[in-house]
Formats: structure tokens, C-alpha cells, sequence
């Protein structure tokens, strides 16, 4: 949810204008994070299906190896098979400006290949910047990729298009990346702090607790990483005087401490106003 989420705010506000607004993924919103006006457009498959299965047995892998494994083995074979649906979807909706994750290679695909105006989200804004440019080899070998997979596809383009060369919004500030080198068509716009959110939450157990409040995610990652990470949590914080708010699955540990919270999905934006410290 967390490439998806700033995209909720916007649309929205869009809808509030009395916009249309369509989504398109392949993982369905909760309906009480969905804006109540909007449409989201469902692509699924067997293929699909069997790409996301074989992430499973790379949950371990870390460092510039988790790198290739991602690119080669999920965003580029995604982008290949999304990009057939998604013009689908942008034939049926008929949009005027197509918002594109920035790594959802169809999004933008569709877009330029349709001549609709896209604009890029950008959740990690490391992407193009000096971090990046320090590893030159990674970031011309992903680009080799990218321009593989749009030739592939048919979009003979001399120049990457994943990214909107018009904006692309940085829902962060240039100050908390510590970075000055960014492209002419980042905008940042800061952290979307208003969006749809009707999220279930245990306050009884949270505000009973005089202790301080500690929120706990890891984002978007694989369950491997998760479940290592949340044991040293569980590890550090059983039975001392905190109150643990662990954003995740349930089923992920055997057992939680008396002194967790733990739920998949949080109304996270209500609970930053009451907590001390978040990791």
C-alpha cells in the first residue's frame, strides 16, 4: 500500500472536484482505504499469479542482489505482462492524464503509447539522484533493461520513458533526502497527510496505556525480511514498558507480546498524533 497510498489522497481530492478517478493494480484496495466515488480496475491472471508465487522463495536475498532479483524477476516480467491490461484499462476509462508508479512500467507505457500525458509518482526519491549516480553500473544496467522491455513492447524510444520527463510528484521534501541533484521534472509536494481511511483499530488497548506508543513498519518488503526483522523487535521490546503498534501480518510470528498491537492495516495518519517514536 505504500506506493499506492498518495495516490488515494490525490484522487481524492480530484473526486471532490467532481474528476473521475480510476485505479488499476494487481492487488485490490481495502474498501475503507478506497475513495467512495472512485473505480479501480482489477488485473489478475494465472501468470500473474505464478510471478507473484516466485517471489516467496527470494525473501532471504539482500544487498545488490535483492536488487537484480527484483528488477529482472518482478518489475520488468510485470511491466511486460500489465502493460497489454493497462492499455485495456486506458481504452475503457479514456483518461486525460494517466498517473504512473514509478515502478509500474505500464502505467507510463500505456500513456506515451496512447498520447495521454502522464505524470510519475515517486515514493523513493533516491531514484536519479546522487545516491543513485554513485552506482553508475547498476543504474546503466537497469536502464539497458528498461529500454529492452519498451522495445519489446513496441516503443522504440531512444530514452527511458518510465519516468515522466513533464513531473513526476516526490511525495517527500529535498531537505530529508539530503540530496540538491534531482531532475527538472521532480516537484516535491511533501507527504500526503489527507486520504480515505475507515481502518479497524484496537484504541481501548492503545490509549489504556500510559506508556510511551511506538509505531513499527517496515513497508514494502518481502515476508522474509519481515518476519527477521519483527523477531528482533519482539526480541527488544517484550515486556518493557512500551506499547507497540506492528504494522503486519498477524500469522507472520508464532506469538506476539502482550505489549503489541498488531494489525495488517492501521489508520496511520490518526495515529501519528498520538505516538512517541516511530521506526
Amino acid at each position: 500500500m505504500g506506493h499506492i497510498n498518495p495516490t488515494l489522497g490525490i484522487g481524492q481530492k480530484l473526486i471532490e472536484r467532481n474528476h473521475k478517478v480510476a485505479w488499476t493494480g494487481i492487488m485490490e484496495i481495502p474498501p475503507n482505504e478506497f475513495p467512495e466515488r472512485g473505480k479501480f480496475f482489477l488485473q489478475e491472471s494465472k501468470e500473474l499469479t505464478e510471478l507473484m508465487e516466485g517471489l516467496k522463495d527470494k525473501n532471504s536475498i539482500s544487498g545488490l542482489e535483492s536488487i537484480q532479483f527484483v528488477v529482472e524477476e518482478f518489475f520488468i516480467p510485470l511491466g511486460k505482462w500489465m502493460f497489454s491490461e493497462t492499455l485495456k484499462v486506458i481504452d475503457l476509462f479514456n483518461p486525460d492524464v494517466v498517473i504512473n508508479d514509478m515502478q509500474t512500467f505500464a502505467g507510463a507505457f500505456g500513456a506515451y503509447v496512447r498520447g495521454i500525458p502522464y505524470v510519475t509518482s515517486v515514493t523513493n526519491a533516491t531514484a536519479g539522484t546522487e545516491v543513485m549516480e554513485e552506482m553508475t553500473k547498476v543504474l546503466e544496467w537497469e536502464q539497458n533493461l528498461l529500454l529492452s522491455l519498451q522495445k519489446e513492447l513496441g516503443i522504440f524510444s531512444e530514452k527511458n520513458i518510465s519516468f515522466s520527463d513533464k513531473l513526476c510528484l516526490v511525495f517527500s521534501t529535498g531537505d530529508f533526502i539530503g540530496s540538491e541533484n534531482f531532475p527538472e521534472s521532480f516537484r516535491f509536494v511533501g507527504p500526503i497527510i489527507s486520504r480515505p481511511s475507515m481502518a479497524t483499530f484496537d484504541w481501548e488497548k492503545f490509549r489504556a496505556s500510559d506508556f510511551p506508543k511506538i509505531l513499527i513498519s517496515m513497508g514494502t518488503t518481502g515476508r522474509g525480511e519481515r518476519q527477521l526483522f519483527f523477531e528482533k523487535m519482539v526480541a527488544a521490546f517484550t515486556d518493557k514498558h512500551f506499547t507497540i503498534v506492528a504494522v503486519a501480518e498477524e500469522n507472520l510470528l508464532p506469538c506476539w507480546p502482550k505489549n503489541f498491537i498488531v494489525q495488517p492495516y492501521v489508520p496511520q495518519l490518526v495515529l501519528m498524533k498520538e505516538l512517541d517514536v516511530v521506526i
